[in-house]
């Protein structure tokens, strides 16, 4: 089973797919963050990218068309969820700041605004993953919940 899903990840460009590219998995531990990236997504529905599980991260994800910024803290999951996204290429952007507010952008625009439990605490155990939530979940959805489409131009800040 694990050979057919590979097999799939890799057919979809969703497997180690984006690893040559993607940012080394940051120190997150008690810091703010600023999330950017370009998506072109083919599904309505994935993780564009995630640190973390079940007990503490950060997710971005589109769900039912929809984008969101998951932050899971003692595995208390606050979601704030934007607008449906429209077609073609998006430049996402998702803040954590120092008082664990969480802002999403979409295209410049904010589109959503919510309060996270705090920042997170602890350095998540699971690394940085893009196009999909390799371990366990942040947000409210089964992992692996790959992405079909392109994540490109990651670049995660840190204090």
């Amino acid at each position: 089973m694990a050979d057919e899903w590979l097999a799939w990840a890799k057919r979809v460009k969703v497997y180690p797919f984006f690893e040559a590219r993607a940012p080394k998995t940051p120190q997150v531990a008690n810091r703010p963050l600023d999330i950017r990236c370009r998506v072109t997504a083919r599904s309505k529905s994935g993780v564009i990218l995630a640190q973390g599980g079940r007990t503490h991260g950060y997710a971005l994800h589109l769900e039912d068309g929809h984008l969101c910024f998951s932050v899971r803290v003692n595995g208390d999951v606050r979601e704030v969820r934007g607008l449906e996204v429209p077609d073609g290429e998006l430049d996402v952007r998702a803040v954590l700041d120092r008082q664990a507010k969480m802002k999403l952008f979409l295209n410049g625009e904010l589109v959503g605004e919510g309060q996270a439990a705090s920042l997170i605490p602890v350095e998540p155990q699971d690394e940085l993953s893009i196009g999909l939530d390799t371990q366990t979940a942040v947000g409210n959805y089964q992992s692996p919940h790959p992405l079909d489409g392109d994540v490109e131009d990651v670049v995660i800040e840190t204090e």
